[in-house]
């Protein structure tokens, strides 16, 4: 599905996003601002790259609390 936001188009839908662990914000999987961390083979995606700056120095306490 394509969605024109302001002149882009973003393709996706709701299994194709997902959530930044820190902020709670929604991001496209494909393409999220803040880059991504790995962490005991799970992927997780952020909003900016604070986000994942907070959760690259403590990934263990933010992937439990993701995980909740």
């Amino acid at each position: 599905m394509k969605i024109p936001i302001l002149g882009i188009e973003i393709f996706g839908s709701e299994s194709e996003t997902d959530i930044d662990p820190i902020c709670g914000m929604e991001v496209v999987k494909s393409n999220p601002p803040g880059g991504a961390s790995r962490h005991e083979g799970q992927t997780y995606i952020f909003c900016g790259y604070s986000c994942k700056e907070q959760f690259d120095a403590d990934p263990r306490r933010h992937a439990r609390a993701a995980a909740k």
